[in-house]
């Protein structure tokens, strides 16, 4: 697993932006951690830099999710069936990367296949409810 350790940490205080906080310098790129941009890897749609607590100390990491020739969220149906079937994902350790902030199975679902998401692509349950 690839780790950030050298980070270099800007405060912002900039009047009517809503992160308010840490941006946070990565090849050459400033980041606000944990909210998802358009990727600038061919064949991904998002990505983010994944921030969490880990022995007490903040890890980085840069998650590339979502296939762009595929739909997401085009259906309640779709979205119930992404859902169940994401939600059993397991990692190596036989954790469940749905809770998991560095995989890219938890930004997939809270990004892309949530109920406030909106709808890309067409599917097989694209136009039934």
């Amino acid at each position: 697993m690839f780790f950030l350790s050298d980070i270099n940490i800007e405060f912002t205080r900039n009047k009517g932006n809503k992160d308010k906080g840490k941006r946070v310098m990565r090849g050459g790129r400033s980041w606000i951690p944990n909210k998802p941009v358009p990727s600038d890897r061919p064949g991904k749609k998002k990505m983010v830099l994944a921030s969490k607590k880990v022995n007490g100390e903040t890890k980085y990491k840069l998650i590339h999710y979502g296939a762009s020739n595929y739909g997401n969220n085009y259906s309640s149906k779709a979205r119930k069936n992404y859902l169940a079937r994401s939600g059993g994902i397991k990692n190596k350790s036989g954790g469940l990367t749905k809770d998991d902030k560095f995989s890219p199975n938890f930004w997939a679902r809270r990004d892309l296949w949530s109920k406030n998401s909106t709808p890309v692509g067409t599917g097989r349950f694209a136009n039934k409810k």
